[in-house]
């Protein structure tokens, strides 16, 4: 971000790129043919000094995760309530023994999902 903000901003760029020396010469402030040879004389930690050239803060939190996920999380969520609903609104059918494993397939489901495998 620090070299974003440095070299999209002509303004910044002018005033920013500092050679190295006690008295922190603009690179700028040389003559046009010089500029180049004196690129490697560029202090670069002064230049890209974060508070002189940062416009914004930065913050880093786990909203990101959702954000970046919102939709996996949404499709879930709707999926899930939605065949919570159709299977709580079908009357369970049990098997011959009494279990309702090998009934009605969508109660099959609501006990795969909220009671595990067990029987």
């Amino acid at each position: 971000d620090d070299w974003n903000e440095l070299f999209c901003d002509p303004e910044r760029l002018v005033a920013g790129v500092l050679l190295d020396g006690d008295d922190a010469t603009p690179l700028f402030s040389l003559p046009h043919e010089e500029r180049f040879a004196a690129l490697a004389r560029v202090d670069w930690q002064v230049t890209l000094l974060a508070a002189a050239t940062k416009t914004h803060r930065e913050v880093h939190s786990l909203w990101g995760v959702f954000a970046s996920t919102h939709r996996v999380w949404l499709a879930h969520s709707v999926v899930f309530f939605l065949a919570a609903t159709l299977t709580s609104t079908m009357p369970p059918r049990s098997g011959p023994d009494g279990s309702t494993i090998g009934g009605d397939p969508h109660s099959n489901i609501s006990l795969l999902a909220f009671n595990g495998f067990s029987d």
